[in-house]
């Protein structure tokens, strides 16, 4: 790794290495591979190989081995502190990617519900219809992250059984949709047996295509945001209908299914994985579970301007920014 690698001088708790001898870094690699496998319990090869990864841009790969250092050895503040620095990285590329919203514009989309009134806020007198879809806003955290702090997104309410169905010009560099998958807090104690997430893309000439199906039980789904994305690469540049559907969950009963979409937005597929990670939440996790809170992060800026790093501080003030609780960056 030594030979392999370089660091940015001077060296930062928060600086990321590059490659400068790929050979020599597979070789470490390999040997780091090894040392896993004789000691798959020993943290220090597993963070090794994320510091590889970060360097070579894999950072799927660095984030599993450094959240498997960290699952092995939860004493070490400074391996949350990395796994952090990968999550950080992955934020980055979202926010340099270029964005199209359309969580808003879903609600100009071709509606397919049963002609029964149901009891929701969205119902419009005299059409029965309208109460299986409506546009409000929903704060709950990510679920299976240990950072409680909520998340608050513009919701798409889609009650099952129905599909929105929106026309739309897939853009060049923008084939990654990525999407959020909520259910309404005041109705999980209502007995929803869960429900199925689908999304179908068809064109003019086309048979529907089903690209993304999720089943989510009300357990899973009752413990905040599940985020999710699919590759629409095969339409770049097309014209075609993206179909949101929700459907009744394992006994096909209806009842309190208040579910729907989330920060639905068209970015580049590199940029719409990496959202499906939550790396804004599990970053915030991975340093507070390390000790580094708002104040610690708030004194090593303050360290930075006595010393003029003026770019260091600038950096840890916005980190400190983003483990405000009250701080929530959509994308």
């Amino acid at each position: 790794m030594k030979e392999g690698l370089t660091w940015p001088q001077p060296r930062y708790v928060d600086s990321i290495p590059a490659v400068v001898d790929d050979a020599t870094i597979r070789q470490a690699l390999d040997h780091l591979g090894n040392a896993q496998s004789y000691r798959p319990y020993h943290a220090h090869a597993y963070r090794m190989s994320g510091w590889i990864y970060l360097a070579r841009g894999d950072l799927e790969q660095a984030v599993a081995a450094f959240e498997r250092a960290r699952a092995i050895n939860t004493a070490e503040p400074m391996i949350d502190w990395e796994t952090g620095l990968v999550y950080e990285q992955m934020l980055a590329t979202i926010s340099q990617a270029p964005s199209t919203p359309l969580t808003h514009q879903l609600t100009q989309a071709i509606l397919s519900a049963p002609n029964v009134s149901i009891a929701t806020p969205f119902c419009k007198q005299g059409a029965p219809q309208t109460c299986y879809a409506g546009m409000t806003t929903l704060t709950m955290p990510y679920a299976g992250i240990s950072d409680p702090s909520p998340f608050t997104y513009d919701f798409f309410f889609l009650h099952p059984p129905a599909t929105a169905r929106f026309d739309i010009s897939v853009p060049v560099g923008q084939e990654g949709l990525s999407f959020i998958l909520g259910f309404d807090p005041q109705a999980r104690a209502w007995g929803s047996d869960g429900a199925v997430f689908r999304i179908g893309v068809t064109t003019t000439v086309g048979t529907l295509q089903y690209v993304f199906e999720q089943s989510v039980t009300p357990e899973q789904a009752g413990t905040g945001w599940i985020p999710g994305w699919v590759d629409l690469s095969p339409w770049s540049d097309q014209k075609v209908a993206i179909i949101f559907e929700i459907l009744p969950g394992t006994k096909g009963d209806t009842t309190a299914d208040w579910f729907g979409w989330a920060n639905v937005i068209l970015t580049s597929p590199t940029a719409a994985r990496y959202a499906s990670y939550a790396p804004l939440a599990r970053m915030r996790a991975a340093w507070l579970d390390g000790g580094f809170n708002q104040n610690v992060l708030l004194a090593r800026r303050d360290e930075a301007i006595r010393f003029g790093r003026i770019e260091e501080a600038q950096r840890w003030e916005k980190r400190a920014l983003l483990l405000n609780s009250t701080v929530h960056a959509e994308h």
